[in-house]
């Protein structure tokens, strides 16, 4: 497998994760099973995600604006034809109430972002995720302090680029065991995908960004 295959899920921020991590195939190669094998075996540092408990569920997190278009719910609209699905395709949908909880906490990541709060961006992220972050921190050449501090020196974007861009709810929440995929659509009908994995019965991110959808539409591999 070359170089340029073996990330696939790529941050526009600092973190990357290799499909292979998550239990799903190479990219470019179709993932015809609706239950792929591995997710439990296999472990990466940047695989782990959770959601926020009920009580914080909508407090803090912007009611989802009208989609410009209405793009179809479902992982339908998301697989391409002949290409990769194995995101679209990974696991089951979620129920109604892993759907709720990771709406949540993706809502409430998305509004901290777009609002530069990174202390609680970083308590929405999962604990291997926000170890590599205190790391990278702790190593740096500022001697950063902890994982808002490493966030607020990485994403030095205008604040444009993080603007908030979940439209109208999840499109598809893929799940197998503690694993997730949410599939969502932004301005213009724009797709995105975000990694997830359950902590503690909390969906968290596994990504510091949402990813535009497919992979590599914005042009990394």
């Amino acid at each position: 497998m070359s170089e340029s295959r073996r990330f696939c899920l790529r941050s526009a921020g600092i973190l990357v994760i290799p499909l292979l991590s998550l239990g799903l195939g190479a990219c470019g190669e179709s993932n015809r099973s609706t239950s792929p094998t591995g997710v439990a075996s296999v472990a990466s540092p940047a695989t782990t995600t959770a959601t926020v408990t009920a009580a914080g569920r909508s407090a803090e997190a912007p009611q989802p604006t009208a989609p410009t278009s209405r793009p179809s719910h479902g992982p339908a609209g998301f697989r391409v034809h002949e290409g990769d699905n194995s995101i679209p395709n990974f696991g089951r949908e979620a129920g109604t109430s892993d759907r709720e909880r990771a709406l949540a906490a993706l809502a409430a990541f998305l509004h901290a972002r777009a609002s530069g709060e990174w202390s609680r961006v970083c308590s929405y992220l999962a604990r291997p995720t926000l170890h590599m972050l205190e790391g990278f921190a702790k190593h740096s050449q500022g001697k950063r302090a902890g994982c808002g501090a490493a966030l607020k020196g990485l994403l030095t974007g205008p604040a444009s680029e993080r603007a908030y861009p979940l439209t109208n709810g999840l499109a598809a929440l893929r799940i197998h065991g503690k694993t997730a995929f949410a599939l969502f659509y932004g301005p213009h009908a724009q797709e995105f995908v975000m990694p997830m994995q359950s902590e503690g019965g909390a969906w968290k991110m596994t990504q510091d960004a949402p990813l535009p959808y497919p992979l590599g539409k914005d042009g990394t591999s």
